[in-house]
């Protein structure tokens, strides 16, 4: 067999050829030696089609034909008999959608569906198979659907449509199969075609991620147009003689996954009622997915983390390539202060800052960056980091200044580097002079906790800069959770001045919760290098694994990739205005976006306003511990619901549960 040419001398027709899936079917038979005859109703991608086929096979043409009407159709096969001799293939790879449900479709919809998927395969078969049998062979090949097998809401007729055919498929193979005619079905997962990508262009952050859970495949890469076409020329080819009667999923294993765990929700425009019967069944559904995991086997309870990326919770869920590559980096051992170097390197260029450094977290950070200050606004030497923190007495710089409006009991972390701290101006405020005052040559540095809250309640960065490097001291940014946007990683340096910056790797980073990083002046991060780990000393307390460091720089990366942040934002914008559509259509609720989020978050939250009389702190405490096990916030009388660590599976789950616990809670208050 002549791999190069399975075709040869072959006739084909292929409706639906113009673009997508159609048009890499018409040009693989041309190439595999093929002469193809293809119809659409877009004019302009089946000229395009044709010209390209013609290149390869001359005799091959392109109609303008819409499959939907009969007469059309028919003028398309008098035209390709009178054309060719004779056709060996007739693949009916047409198809449309019109997303409407079953009772709400309009009856001119639903029949103009059936007519382009259905009819049209029907009489194309009916024309052309007459001559197959009196030549003892032919190829009848069908493109089907994985919605055949397990659809969605909205694809109704489109699944009706193309499940039919393998009906069709089957009365084909019995009642014509002793005569020579093979018949196949292919059914497409969720493909990069036309139909798809117009179908993903209409839908929003959220709906888009939902598809693409309920449509992600096993292997670890999406289906392509050029995928099913090889399916069809391997049955319309000499390959598959002894196959026939098929119905052939092509989806990489999809089906497996939408049939155990279908997500694909509603549109918000639907009703509530029927949102969260969906919700419910996936709710059910979905139980069992992580069941007997390492915390089940502990007999840990497992949350949904609708709450915040809080430590006490575990911070945020990492990225899967993050996870990868600290399993990489597990495999292997190497010199950790290397290691250190290296990558510190790799992110002050990213950062666009002097240098960096990767710490066990943002409070180690300011541990052992308010340990370098002293020191290294001492005046000191490598010896006198031992100084720290039992014999800071002996530094001349051995003070921290905090503004008294941004204490907090993440400062803490200052005190056991052995700094005493000293607080400047009042808690609701503090003035230039204020500042001025306190700050003097005792003082090694200021720290500045850059938060929503505490912003406010205190001087600007840049003011504060100015203040302390004319006395001499540096200063120190907490940005924790300051991240995105990813701007912060060099405008607090770079633009405000600020000697050191701090971020946690384990929340909006969404790298690993035992992680931080520290950017800035290169004299304070060669200092980090000294007292940091695995070195004996202050930092010792705090030492990362080789994975951990390796997931910090990776999640790192990925946040900077071009776009990953804006897409992200994108998600959770959607994702908050469904969740805002679902729970003020309950009635119990009075829902309205956060941004920035209560510690300054630059994406968008949900705060729903509990109605009704009822409480959100009793609501909160249902919510935890019920079997539903979700965290979520409080403010006020009102729940915070942050978006960023929930899955859309978990969204909906999240939605339910609210309102289903918020409605027995209001009614037992009315009972």
């Amino acid at each position: 067999m002549d791999y190069n040419s399975l075709l040869k001398h072959k006739t084909a027709i292929v409706t639906g050829g113009a673009q997508g899936i159609g048009r890499e079917i018409a040009l693989l038979f041309a190439r595999q030696g093929a002469t193809v005859a293809i119809c659409d109703v877009i004019e302009d991608k089946g000229r395009e089609t044709e010209t390209a086929l013609r290149e390869i096979s001359p005799d091959s043409f392109f109609s303008v034909v819409d499959t939907g009407d009969a007469d059309a159709l028919m003028r398309f096969c008098h035209q390709v008999e009178e054309a060719f001799p004779h056709v060996d293939i007739v693949d009916n790879n047409v198809g449309i959608n019109i997303h409407e449900t079953v009772t709400e479709i309009k009856d001119e919809n639903r029949e103009r569906v059936f007519d382009v998927n259905l009819r049209s395969a029907i009489l194309l078969t009916q024309y052309f198979i007459p001559g197959m049998v009196e030549r003892g062979s032919g190829t009848i090949l069908f493109t089907s659907t994985i919605h055949a097998l397990a659809t969605v809401p909205v694809y109704s007729s489109y699944a009706v449509s193309k499940g039919a055919i393998a009906s069709m498929m089957r009365a084909i193979v019995a009642e014509y199969g002793d005569r020579g005619i093979r018949c196949n079905v292919i059914a497409p997962g969720g493909i990069r075609s036309s139909m798809w990508q117009q179908r993903m262009e209409r839908m929003n952050a959220f709906e888009l991620d939902q598809a693409k859970w309920a449509f992600s495949d096993p292997l670890p890469y999406h289906g392509e147009c050029e995928d099913i076409a090889n399916a069809h020329l391997f049955f319309a080819s000499g390959m598959s003689n002894y196959i026939t009667g098929q119905h052939f999923l092509v989806d990489t294993g999809a089906f497996i996954k939408l049939h155990a765990f279908p997500t694909y929700d509603y549109p918000d425009s639907f009703p509530i009622s029927r949102r969260l019967d969906h919700m419910k069944r996936n709710y059910h559904r979905g139980k069992g997915r992580d069941a007997m995991d390492i915390y089940d086997r502990l007999g840990v309870k497992k949350y949904i983390n609708a709450w915040d990326t809080m430590s006490v919770i575990g911070g945020s869920r990492m990225e899967p390539a993050t996870l990868d590559a600290m399993k990489e980096a597990a495999q292997n051992f190497i010199e950790i202060k290397q290691l250190h170097q290296v990558l510190g390197d790799s992110i002050a260029q990213m950062t666009q800052n002097e240098s960096a450094y990767i710490t066990a977290g943002a409070s180690a950070g300011i541990m052992l960056t308010c340990a370098v200050c002293m020191v290294t606004g001492s005046g000191g030497s490598t010896e006198d980091y031992q100084k720290v923190p039992l014999n800071t007495n002996e530094l001349t710089r051995n003070e921290i200044v905090v503004m008294k409006g941004h204490r907090n009991p993440y400062d803490f972390a200052i005190r056991v580097s052995g700094a005493r701290i000293v607080e400047a101006g009042r808690e609701d405020g503090c003035t230039e002079e204020e500042l001025a005052a306190v700050v003097n040559d005792k003082t090694a540095a200021v720290i500045f906790f850059d938060t929503h809250h505490f912003a406010r309640r205190g001087l600007g960065l840049p003011e504060v800069v100015r203040i302390a490097h004319q006395k001499g001291a540096f200063v120190i940014v907490d940005g924790a959770a300051q991240l995105p946007p990813k701007e912060n990683l060099w405008y607090y340096t770079k633009e405000c001045g600020a000697d050191a910056a701090l971020f946690s790797g384990g929340k909006g980073l969404r790298g690993p919760q035992q992680g931080g990083i520290v950017v800035g002046r290169r004299e304070l991060i060669d200092g980090l290098r000294v007292i940091g780990p695995p070195n004996q000393g202050l930092g010792r307390s705090s030492k990362m694994g080789r994975e951990e460091i390796v997931g910090v720089y990776t999640a790192l990366k990925k946040f900077l990739e071009p776009g990953f942040v804006e897409k992200k934002q994108k998600y959770l914008a959607d994702a908050s205005r469904h969740i805002i559509a679902a729970l003020n259509d309950s009635g119990l609720f009075d829902c309205e976006v956060i941004r920035p989020g209560p510690t300054g978050q630059s994406y968008d939250w949900v705060y729903a306003g509990v109605k009704d009389g009822l409480s959100a702190s009793d609501l909160r405490d249902a919510l935890k511990n019920g079997d539903s096990g979700i965290m979520v916030g409080v403010r006020g009388n009102g729940l915070t619901i942050n978006p960023l660590n929930l899955e859309p599976d978990e969204i909906d789950q999240v939605i339910w549960h609210t309102i289903s616990r918020a409605q027995a809670l209001s009614d037992d208050r009315n009972s």
